[in-house]
């Protein structure tokens, strides 16, 4: 099955589709939460570690990173069948 970017997806500037395969919009979307997390954590004041959110929004934004990784892995795994 090949891979679709998102229809709002934008190559990142001095790319196009012919520079190769398109960046997987879940992949991206996974990362860019896990940054955001980490972000996050990095200057919470309450209590938020690298692995452990410690208030309500970092509890958001970790439950958003794990969401998405697990939906990207089970894609992976099901590509691999």
């Amino acid at each position: 099955m090949p891979v679709t970017a998102s229809p709002t997806f934008t190559p990142p500037a001095g790319t196009t589709t012919r520079d190769g395969s398109v960046p997987d919009d879940l992949y991206e979307r996974y990362q860019a939460a896990h940054r955001a997390y980490q972000t996050h954590a990095a200057s919470c004041d309450d209590g938020c570690t690298r692995d452990i959110p410690g208030c309500p929004a970092g509890q958001r934004l970790r439950e958003l990173f794990v969401r998405r990784q697990d939906a990207y892995l089970t894609r992976q795994k099901q590509r691999q069948r």
